[in-house]
């Protein structure tokens, strides 16, 4: 339900705050830099106090190379994840990345605190590292938001398989026969749209082939057949519902994988098809 508000709202909102994307951007690019610069310098700092004082009274330089060298690598690391440098993130995305990133910046420069050879205070050193700790958990939370805004992946949700003689229909499991003459197959679609909100979700109702129809017996067919038998009840000021038909091409003994995704009900062949699912051919 998450990720689905989170479309929404990208779609309502996504226009107005895209002007807000590119300082975001810059915040968190700056944020980034001083993760490095900070690692550098405490580096140094560490490698210079160690030759004027006792190696008791600091951390080996070895030791804080290494950590300081981890931290960089976790700022770098990070920005492909929270998306700092993806121009093509929708811009609600950018927001909770760049946002995400500039949190996730501070946790490592408390730990970066925590490892400074100028703080010797050990309870110091403690409190910048809890703090750390828990300045990660709402840079997690704002790193799933900015995935959650992305459009889902297209779904396979069944198979048409036409044979000279007959056309089988299958909604994840073993195919049915369906018809028994080989001809023209046409799907069935009903979308509900809201011009007000910004949102549309069409679904498959069934297919028409040779003249017979053929009730979708899969996901969303149910409500989706029902919404084609009254279209214009369920319409109005907040929602149309449509009816439509759409030829699907078909050649003897090739398979079309039935895909539900942010374009809607779309028809490929296996070779074509964004997703390989282990589906069973009907036999």
């Amino acid at each position: 339900m998450i990720p689905a508000a989170a479309r929404a709202t990208e779609r309502l909102l996504g226009s107005a705050v895209a002007p807000a994307a590119g300082p975001f951007r810059a915040v968190a690019i700056a944020a980034m830099l001083a993760c490095l610069a900070a690692a550098l310098l405490r580096t140094a700092r560490g490698v210079r106090i160690s030759k004027t004082e006792s190696p008791r009274e600091v951390p080996h330089p070895a030791f804080l190379a290494a950590a300081n060298a981890l931290l960089a690598a976790a700022a770098l690391a990070a920005a492909a994840p929270f998306r700092i440098v993806d121009s093509k993130a929708p811009p609600l995305a950018t927001l909770a990345g760049c946002a995400g990133y500039v949190v996730f910046a501070a946790a490592l420069l408390l730990a970066g605190l925590a490892l400074a050879p100028v703080v010797r205070s050990a309870p110091v050193r403690v409190l910048a590292g809890t703090l750390g700790a828990i300045v990660l958990f709402p840079a997690v939370i704002l790193l799933y938001f900015t995935r959650a805004a992305d459009p889902p992946q297209p779904l396979v949700i069944g198979t048409l398989w036409q044979t000279p003689t007959a056309l089988y229909v299958s909604s994840g499991g073993r195919g049915r026969r369906e018809s028994d003459l080989a001809g023209p197959v046409e799907a069935e679609l009903v979308e509900a749209r809201s011009a007000l909100f910004g949102l549309s979700r069409q679904g498959l109702a069934g297919f028409r082939s040779a003249g017979r129809p053929i009730p979708w017996r899969g996901d969303g067919g149910l409500g989706s057949r029902l919404a084609a038998r009254w279209p214009v009840i369920l319409s109005g000021s907040l929602f149309s519902v449509t009816r439509s038909w759409r030829p699907i091409e078909m050649q003897p003994n090739e398979r079309q994988w039935i895909l539900r995704g942010p374009d809607g009900i779309t028809f490929s062949t296996v070779e074509a098809a964004p997703v390989k699912p282990d589906l069973r051919r009907p036999e």
